[in-house]
């Protein structure tokens, strides 16, 4: 069906709440399934909150040496809005003990690939949406990503872009 050109690794983070919609989606396709898409692409998913098996200290390990450079990083993954509350301090939405948009900042320049995956990550969603109690926004507005109006096979928005 596809030609497995070369193999990437990929790491997913989703803000907390209601945002694994995407991955579900994701799981559900058909043409292609996700398991042809990593296997005939040759992705190696590093680490996903939904279908990672490693928990704790391992994971917040592997997150701290790719955002520290320690490990390389293909593409980067990031489902739901970037929660900047409570007063731009981003700790409304900690992951390994530090805030989501932390992570974000350091993880998104080192992939040479950024998804914003879902109307969340690319313009904030209905988190954004008035009255914005938790200031959320999407990484279009953080710079990493320039919003290409683009709906993928499965319905839903994203932004891609290669980050320089």
């Amino acid at each position: 069906m596809f030609k497995k050109v070369v193999n990437y690794d990929i790491i997913t983070l989703a803000a907390r709440g209601a945002c694994s919609g995407n991955t579900i989606s994701f799981l559900n396709a058909e043409g292609p399934s996700a398991v042809d898409l990593v296997t005939d692409f040759g992705i190696d998913i590093v680490w996903h909150p939904s279908l990672g098996l490693e928990l704790g200290e391992p994971v917040k390990q592997m997150i701290r040496d790719i955002a520290s450079g320690k490990e390389p990083l293909d593409i980067f993954v990031f489902e739901g809005s970037v929660i900047q509350g409570s007063e731009g301090t981003g700790r409304f939405n900690m992951f390994a003990e530090r805030p989501m948009m932390d992570w974000l900042r350091e993880i998104a320049p080192r992939a040479q690939i950024v998804v914003a995956l879902g109307g969340g990550a690319c313009w904030g969603g209905i988190p954004a949406t008035a009255p914005n109690l938790t200031d959320s926004i999407g990484l279009q507005f953080m710079g990493y990503c320039q919003h290409l109006n683009t709906v993928s096979n499965w319905g839903l928005s994203y932004v891609r872009s290669s980050v320089d």
